[in-house]
């Protein structure tokens, strides 16, 4: 999604168009760093190995996104969820670093957001 269209859904406060587009995002990344891959061997993206990201992270992430249940949507009171859990605040972030164009920030927050989602601390 395009810097304006992110822009215009914050306009008109359509957190589905934002949902979408952070969607269309991550697929692009996903698809990214993938490129060359045999899909058995490791991200072949250098950023993703200098950050520690294995490709098991990145399948199981894949997984919980195309999963219904527990993709990222808004639900009926317009909160951002991931995971049956709210995730407005992690949204909120995101939409800061986005807009100020620091798309490395964005992307470590909605990494690191999800992780914590799907393995909480003890």
């Amino acid at each position: 999604m395009a810097e304006k269209d992110w822009k215009y859904a914050a306009e008109k406060k359509d957190i589905n168009l934002g949902i979408k587009g952070l969607d269309e995002s991550v697929r692009f990344i996903v698809e990214m760093a993938m490129e060359g891959s045999d899909n058995t061997k490791e991200p072949t993206c250098a950023a993703l190995h200098k950050e520690g990201v294995s490709y098991k992270d990145i399948q199981m992430m894949v997984k919980v996104l195309k999963n219904p249940k527990t993709t990222l949507q808004a639900d009926k009171e317009g909160h951002m969820m991931f995971n049956g859990h709210n995730f407005d605040e992690a949204g909120k972030y995101m939409a800061e670093s986005l807009f100020k164009g620091d798309f490395g920030k964005m992307g470590w927050l909605f990494a690191a957001s999800m992780d914590k989602e799907l393995n909480p601390s003890p």
